[in-house]
Parts: C-alpha cells; sequence; structure tokens
C-alpha cells in the first residue's frame, strides 16, 4: 500500500491496494493451516491418535484469516 501511494494519489488505488494485500495475507495465513503435520515414523494408531487432539481445520482456518484481518 505504501508503494502504491508513492506513485498514485487516487483514493480508489491505495483502497484497492489496501485490499488485496489484506485478501492475500488472509489467505496465505489460512493455507498454511492445512499442513500435514504428522510424522511418518509414527504408526496408524498413533497417527489417528494425534490427529483427534488437533482442532476442526476449517475453523482453523477460519480463525487464522480473520485474525490476520483484524
Amino acid at each position: 500500500m505504501i508503494g502504491v501511494g508513492a506513485v498514485q494519489t487516487d483514493f480508489k488505488s491505495m483502497i484497492l491496494s489496501e485490499v488485496a494485500g489484506l485478501d492475500a495475507g488472509a489467505c496465505s495465513m489460512a493455507i498454511g493451516e492445512l499442513r500435514d503435520g504428522s510424522n511418518d515414523n509414527m504408526g496408524v494408531e498413533e497417527r489417528n491418535a494425534e490427529k483427534e487432539k488437533l482442532p476442526n481445520p476449517w475453523h482453523a482456518i477460519g480463525a487464522s484469516a480473520l485474525s490476520f484481518a483484524v
């Protein structure tokens, strides 16, 4: 947004760059929640028990995107 403000004095360009940066950052944070954190050395039972402890990934995605936006 600062870079756009340095070359453009148009208010619409500033708002567009702010929204684009917010969207890109929120998407980046949300996609980061989809990583598979399982260890290949673990057995099936251990991996399933580990996954049961984790929160719903869609809730984590929403929370991550919302916290970045705030």
